[in-house]
């Protein structure tokens, strides 16, 4: 079997690792793969749209692949740069250079008339096509991302309009100047503060007033929305986040994992010495920094005016637009649109990313083209789950019976529910997600089999840390290495890794707010009422045997 695979960003390079070791796993014959990149090195975004200072807002232990870890010398949070060292490093651990193309440029995918595809690709610098036939293709890399920019009237009034992509250094900012950020995300955040650094005037957010996810199952995500919450008030005095004491979103969060430009917009807004704040601040209060400088949040502008330049604003209640109404108009001088990107294949027009309606990766009438790393989620991270979807795709490709029958009706359980007029269609709930895939690949162990798993290995505190990383850790991607058919090959790596490496995420959290309402308490609650609902099934069903009716599931089917 022959493999093409498009992109050399994280999903790219661990779609290819497992193409190229599948038959060490699955008893099967070996794939040929080749992997074309458009540029001129590996890394994706986290390469070629990147900007000074920025690092990764999720851990390296989450955004690292299961079976080539950080070392224990890197930060917890590594910068792009770093990031993209451990993918230099994580090629040549499994000598995937050979099998990559830099410069090189697909134009076309076409089906061919006995099956397989047909890949017209171009090296920079040439003239001429070359071909490639293969079996399949995996799509890890939009050809073209396009910035998306929604339209601001008046916006040509400003001096300087550029799009984020655009943004690389401090120095872009120049001195004295007015900065106008659009939007609220983890970039901006991040832009914010770097300006924040800088001899700036003047510095404005501006986000979106948008609704709340929904999920279709809300009693869990009640529970610990209003833990998060409530957490957050007692050790910072805010909902919100982290010290951020204003720009809630619908009574909801524009929570963010990129906070370090909370303190200079919660300045304006710290909390006077009131008798509540006292009382709780003496139990458990996270001193707030107070910065000499701010950023003005603001609610997204209407429009700039044509002649002035100024900044304006729909009418609000909201109290950071009553702030901005005290202080002298905003007439920006540089404007940067934070406001993602749109992505397209032009090398596939017959397909579509939305057409992929098996676990968000292939389409049921060709799972022979599958698109990997295109899922978003709100916490957690893409790689891990790219290599989750890699898994599962080259499980599908070779040696599909392995596979649990992957029912349409679980996608409700992981996806995320967008307004119908969202840029993003595409969210999933990472920790959902990722087990599902695993429950798919028969690579999700039982409680039970954690424990015997503990009790005869032979890594130091395996009999007790593991059963608790099972449980309290978040869904990395390790734990599904312990058994089905991408188990570890060499002898107890995984365990290893999970009580030595991923123990320490569970020593770190503390134990009552990070242990006892964060994980104990809705396992027991929402366990017991698991149970209890799988009892009420089981009598019901008892019952209707005896009676001789039908006996159903609770999906309503027949049993």
């Amino acid at each position: 079997m022959r493999v093409a695979v498009i992109g050399a960003g994280p999903s790219g390079l661990v779609t290819l690792k497992y193409l190229i070791t599948s038959h060490l796993f699955l008893d099967t014959e070996p794939i040929e793969a080749v992997l074309f990149e458009t540029e001129d090195s590996i890394g994706g975004t986290f390469a070629h749209r990147t900007y000074e200072d920025a690092e990764l807002v999720s851990s390296k232990q989450l955004t690292t692949f299961s079976d080539f870890r950080p070392s224990p010398n890197e930060p917890d949070f590594l910068s792009t740069d770093r990031y993209v060292r451990y993918l230099h490093h994580y090629c040549r651990h499994f000598k995937l250079w050979n099998h990559i193309k830099l410069s090189t440029t697909v134009i076309r995918i076409e089906p061919k008339k006995n099956g397989g595809h047909l890949i017209t690709y171009q090296k920079k610098g040439s003239s001429k096509t070359e071909n490639y036939e293969c079996d399949a293709v995996a799509v890890c890399s939009g050809l073209h991302v396009t910035p998306n920019i929604p339209r601001l009237k008046g916006a040509e009034k400003v001096p300087v309009v550029m799009h984020s992509s655009e943004f690389k250094k401090k120095e872009q900012f120049g001195v004295d100047k007015t900065i106008l950020i659009l939007e609220s995300g983890e970039t901006a955040m991040d832009i914010g503060y770097l300006a924040m650094q800088c001899p700036t005037k003047r510095v404005v957010m501006c986000h979106r007033d948008v609704h709340p996810t929904l999920r279709n199952h809300m009693l869990l995500w009640y529970y610990y929305d209003l833990f998060i919450k409530s957490t957050l008030w007692l050790v910072a005095g805010s909902k919100y986040s982290l010290g951020q004491l204003i720009g809630g979103i619908s009574d909801d969060l524009f929570f963010n994992k990129s906070n370090l430009a909370t303190p200079y917009i919660s300045s304006p807004y710290l909390p006077t010495n009131s008798l509540l704040h006292r009382i709780r601040s003496s139990c458990i209060q996270v001193p707030l920094p107070q910065p000499s400088k701010s950023i003005d949040l603001a609610p997204w502008p209407s429009n700039i005016d044509s002649s002035t330049g100024i900044l304006h604003f729909l009418p609000s209640t909201r109290p950071e637009l009553k702030r901005l109404d005290s202080l002298p108009p905003i007439i920006p001088d540089i404007l940067i649109y934070v406001t993602g990107y749109t992505q397209s294949f032009p090398f596939l027009p017959a397909l579509t990313y939305s057409s992929t309606r098996i676990r968000s990766i292939f389409s049921p009438g060709d799972p022979t083209i599958a698109f990997i790393g295109f899922i978003r989620p709100p916490f957690g991270a893409i790689p891990p789950l790219s290599e989750l979807q890699a898994q599962l795709w080259v499980l599908h490709l070779r040696s599909p019976s392995k596979l649990n029958p992957l029912n349409p009706e679980d996608e409700a359980h992981y996806k995320l529910l967008h307004p119908p007029n969202s840029r993003i269609q595409y969210g999933v709930e990472h920790e959902s997600y990722a087990y599902q895939l695993a429950l798919d690949m028969d690579s999700a162990p039982s409680f039970t089999e954690i424990i015997r798993l503990g009790w005869k290995s032979k890594v130091k505190g395996a009999w007790y840390k593991l059963p608790l990383v099972w449980a309290l850790g978040a869904n990395f991607n390790v734990k599904f290495r312990l058994r089905g058919p991408w188990k570890t090959r060499e002898k107890e790596q995984a365990e290893t890794i999970m009580v030595e490496e991923l123990w320490e995420t569970i020593e770190r959290r503390g134990g009552f707010f990070g242990v006892v309402l964060l994980s104990l308490v809705p396992m027991e609650v929402f366990g017991g009422i698991s149970f209890g609902l799988w009892l009420l099934e089981s009598l019901m069903g008892l019952f209707r045997r005896v009676l001789g009716g039908p006996v159903v599931n609770g999906k309503g089917k027949r049993l």
